[in-house]
């Protein structure tokens, strides 16, 4: 690579700890909206009782 694996092995690790870092936020974003979600529709289903 000439002289530049360094940098280049370096940048795909970075990359990928980023990709797998954002992942992993965005299925817990995903969690947690649906369970926001689930609150609001049950919170909506009592008023709808009332």
């Amino acid at each position: 690579m000439g002289g530049y694996a360094g940098w280049v092995w370096s940048a795909w690790g970075l990359t990928a700890l980023a990709v797998g870092a954002l992942s992993v936020l965005t299925v817990r974003a995903r969690l947690a909206a649906r369970a926001r979600l689930k609150a609001l529709e049950a919170e909506l289903k009592d008023e709808a009782r009332s």
